[in-house]
Parts: C-alpha cells; sequence; structure tokens
C-alpha cells in the first residue's frame, strides 16, 4: 500500500486498521523507512520539492517531519545526516493519521503515502545539502 502507484480503492482497508481518531501505527522496515528530520528542514524540502515527481511522502508531525523512504537502506547512505535527523526501520514505529485527516499530535500529510517512496540517496543528499544552506531556518519563516 506504501509507495505505489495510486489506485481508486488503495485507502479501502485504512478504515479497519484505524482507530476513531483516524490514526494508524505502522511498523517501520517492512514497507518503509521513515527518516525523522527538524520541521523546519523538512518544510524547506517541500517548499522547494513538492511539485517534483520525485518528492516522496511526507507526514508534519510538529516538531517534526518524517519521509518515507524504502526501507533497509544501506547504513552508508545515511552517514551524513545531522545529529538531529535519524533513520526510523525495523523495531520503530509510526503513527500517523489517514492521508484525508489532520490531528493534533500525529500531524499532517504534506504529501501524501500514495506518492512513490523518496530514493534513499536523494533524500540523504537533499538534507545534507538544504541542512547546510539553512541550519537556522525557522518553520514561521517557512510557512
Amino acid at each position: 500500500m506504501w509507495g505505489f502507484t495510486p489506485r481508486a480503492s488503495q485507502w479501502d482497508d485504512w478504515p479497519k486498521r484505524t482507530a476513531k481518531e483516524g490514526l494508524v501505527e505502522i511498523e517501520c522496515g517492512v514497507r518503509f523507512d521513515a527518516v525523522r528530520m527538524p520541521e523546519a528542514l523538512g518544510l524547506r524540502i517541500f517548499q522547494v520539492w513538492q511539485w517534483e515527481m520525485h518528492c516522496g511522502p511526507l507526514l508534519q508531525a510538529s516538531p517534526w517531519v518524517y519521509g518515507l523512504t524504502r526501507p533497509r537502506t544501506h547504513a552508508d547512505i545515511w552517514r551524513r545526516l545531522s545529529s538531529d535527523s535519524a533513520v526510523l526501520s525495523t523495531g520503530s514505529w509510526l503513527i500517523c493519521p489517514r492521508p484525508d485527516r489532520q490531528h493534533p499530535a500525529a500531524g499532517r500529510w504534506l504529501k501524501t503515502p500514495d506518492a512513490p517512496l523518496w530514493e534513499p540517496t536523494r533524500l540523504a543528499d537533499l538534507l545534507a545539502v538544504f541542512a547546510e544552506l539553512q541550519p537556522d531556518v525557522s518553520a514561521s519563516a517557512i510557512a
């Protein structure tokens, strides 16, 4: 269901899997890994890349943004991540809202999970470049 070409019935199973608040808990490392980044950095990447066909799913859950990428990517790809970013893989869980909802704690989808997953190398490179260019950017300056 995650990172494949969208289909009309793609979200049909969400009501069966979600709590009444419209949340679902998904295990990382199975269908995707989640790359947690500071919110300002994630919003900046979204602002610049949102219209690109290579922009993968992004979940904004303040103070973080999570980019979904292929699972179990080799650790060398992520070696340039700043200390305030992390890869969530096997053993980690991501609580997220339905794609058509917003939740006060779980956030909202900036780019829904029906978008193709981020190419790990592209996301790692973007994180490194944007972190170097905009280390002190604030979320309020981007919004």
